[in-house]
């Protein structure tokens, strides 16, 4: 979902007992708000761990008939027990509550964990619409196929900036393609545009990593 329409995301979360909005590692989450939500922010270690889970249970122990959201920011950060924990709290849903995990890193999931929430995928459009060439090599990105990232990779060589357009535009096409037909490679994918947009920025070697893709 792109944010064209920021103010239907607390109510999306508030039809789901447990939803997982998936950010851009660039964008700032703090324009996300809910009424009478409860902010959970990583541990002074950077870390959620087992203690988050006790911490939300406690506070999911209480009666009230008002809805509540409980939000896990940088949700990434929790370690696989306390992945495994949240799952058993899971198990005994309250109507009244919903739990979000924000987070930049879908990866850093337990497939358990994604199976049982409702993702959505969050990404602020480009403002200006990438011209049909740009449009084209960013496809090739996205579909990974040998043939024609070689050849990408070697026109692309010697110009970083295009290179860095092209890669942004095809994590744009990649997470509006996941809207329109979900693949399971999606993630997998992801993951591969991010390292290689990080890559770039950081003066790494274009056609090498360009070629990473496949």
């Amino acid at each position: 979902m792109y944010l064209d329409n920021p103010k239907i995301i607390p109510h999306l979360a508030q039809n789901a007992h447990f939803s997982i909005f998936i950010t851009d590692t660039n964008l700032d989450q703090s324009y996300i708000t809910f009424k009478n939500a409860i902010p959970i922010p990583p541990s002074e270690k950077n870390t959620h761990d087992i203690e988050t889970v006790r911490q939300l249970e406690t506070l999911t122990r209480t009666k009230q008939t008002a809805h509540q959201t409980f939000i896990i920011q940088e949700a990434d950060q929790l370690t696989l027990p306390a992945q495994n924990a949240f799952l058993k709290l899971l198990e005994e849903p309250n109507d009244n509550i919903s739990f979000v995990f924000l987070s930049s890193s879908p990866q850093s999931f337990l497939p358990t964990v994604l199976s049982r929430a409702k993702v959505f995928y969050l990404r602020s459009p480009d403002p200006t619409p990438p011209n049909p060439t740009v449009l084209a090599q960013a496809r090739t990105l996205v579909s990974g196929r040998k043939a024609d990232i070689l050849p990408l990779a070697t026109t692309l060589s010697k110009d970083r900036p295009r290179a860095l357009k092209i890669t942004q535009t095809a994590i744009s096409e990649l997470y509006r393609s996941q809207l329109t037909k979900p693949t399971p490679t999606f993630l997998a994918k992801l993951e591969k545009l991010l390292a290689l947009e990080k890559a770039l920025k950081n003066n790494g070697h274009i056609k090498l990593h360009i070629a990473n893709m496949i």
